[in-house]
């Protein structure tokens, strides 16, 4: 007989992100005098024995080693570059897996060069958002630290963490229950979805120009800038401190000044039509809104859609802390209420298909900002008998090539230790060209790789 199959119902949530695999690279050195195949090992024991803790988390973990003439120490000199290895090579793993076969829900593989490992990690977006990756992070980082221990795990979860069920007995408890009409239509932004009656087809407002420049036949290259503390601090002083700007955190302003510096290259190159209105999506973590621990591992990520004129945005006589603002108003009105009836809305769709409709075209003016800043990657480590820095990866880099055929996505990643902030975005090489020259851009993001 075959080993027994587990069978978990997903949530309403888990169908609202895109059936995709969301990957990372983590750049993880060797101890001196551990070979490949040692590494390897604890990697794969520690990793066993998360899957025994969390049988839902079905995967594999393969070994690969690159191109030997890879040098650890030059890549760290040039700022772990995101193209220094393909994505395909690192971890080749489709985009969009085709569900009706089966996906894996964890896919990794250990690439080896001399002296380090680039552990590359996917997971199925359906089955666990960003929060639930890291929290799995730990539980294999903590199996990892105690491999030489016995085969009885030390880090445990609450069983509750993998209950699916557990935001529905929230809803029933904690939740106003109306019908969808009762409900404000813009409630609908939070599920990426316009309120019925709309059409499901990306409004003009979007702002998709027309191809007739070829850019449907160019590929966008993933760059990576960084923002010395320094910068990020003299960035949030210039403008915490005028009138009015008392309840503009640090990540309203870093959102509004990527997403004015981002469409200021887009709109420098491309000819959008004079009323296009710019769309701003960032990702909520819905757990404190629900009242769930913050180790559950289903996907609770939920959409903040903030939109403005594209003339309004890009202006020069628009400040940062103008768009930082017109992001703090947004995610002012969203309330735990008001997340709640969100979850109402999802639960009343007859089928979840309908987010199979949802786009958000490259030629558009569109962008999302998943910011990072607030998860505590720093606390990720996995033991200092095998790997070096503590067992600490060194940086992470997101896996972009699928993101870079499909929207316009920057990544704000978690700061580094000394409180510097790295950012990860793609562009068109004009566009590119024309953030360069930005002034404003430049006087706080320094080009890494």
């Amino acid at each position: 007989m075959g080993p027994s199959i587990m069978h978990t119902t997903l949530g309403p949530l888990d169908h609202l992100p895109p059936r995709q695999y969301t990957g990372f690279v983590f750049y993880l050195p060797l101890k001196p005098g551990i070979d490949a195949p040692v590494a390897f090992a604890a990697l794969q024991h520690g990793l066993h024995k998360t899957f025994a803790q969390l049988p839902w988390l079905s995967g594999k973990l393969t070994f690969n080693e690159l191109d030997p003439s890879l040098d650890y120490s030059e890549l760290k000199a040039a700022g772990f570059p995101a193209n220094a290895v393909d994505d395909d090579v690192l971890l080749p793993f489709p985009f969009f897996p085709d569900i009706s076969v089966g996906a894996d829900v964890f896919v990794a593989q250990a690439n080896f060069i001399p002296g380090a490992c680039l552990l590359a990690c996917a997971s199925m977006h359906s089955a666990c958002d960003g929060t639930a990756v890291l929290n799995i992070f730990n539980l294999w980082a903590e199996n990892c630290r105690n491999v030489a221990t016995s085969d009885n795990p030390i880090l445990t979860l609450p069983s509750e963490s993998s209950d699916r069920e557990l935001l529905d007995r929230i809803w029933d408890k904690e939740a106003i229950h109306k019908s969808p009409s009762e409900i404000d239509p813009a409630t609908w932004q939070l599920l990426s979805l316009p309120p019925p009656g709309t059409g499901m087809k990306p409004s003009p407002e979007q702002g998709s120009q027309s191809n007739s420049d070829g850019s449907a036949e160019r590929v966008m290259k993933t760059s990576i800038f960084y923002i010395p503390s320094s910068r990020f601090t003299a960035l949030k002083k210039e403008y915490v401190h005028q009138p009015g700007t008392d309840r503009v955190s640090g990540n309203d302003i870093m959102c509004g000044f990527l997403w004015r510096s981002l469409m200021k290259a887009q709109a420098a190159v491309h000819k959008f039509p004079e009323n296009t209105r710019a769309i701003l999506d960032v990702p909520i973590d819905g757990r404190p809104d629900y009242s769930l621990p913050p180790t559950y591992l289903g996907s609770i990520v939920l959409v903040n859609r903030v939109t403005l004129p594209l003339s309004t945005l890009t202006s020069s006589d628009t400040s940062i802390i103008d768009v930082g603002q017109a992001i703090r108003e947004k995610f002012s009105s969203v309330s735990p209420a008001v997340m709640l009836d969100a979850y109402t809305l999802i639960k009343t769709m007859p089928d979840y298909t309908v987010f199979d409709l949802r786009t958000h075209p490259i030629d558009g003016a569109n962008l999302m900002i998943s910011s990072l800043l607030m998860l505590p990657a720093h606390t990720v480590s996995f033991g200092d008998h095998v790997f070096a820095n503590g067992g600490k990866p060194e940086t992470a880099r997101p896996l972009m090539s699928g993101f870079n055929k499909q929207e316009r996505i920057c990544f704000v990643m978690p700061p580094k230790s000394h409180g510097g902030i790295e950012i990860v975005f793609s562009l068109f090489d004009d566009e590119m060209a024309k953030l360069l020259e930005d002034e404003e851009f430049g006087r706080y993001a320094m080009f890494l790789s």
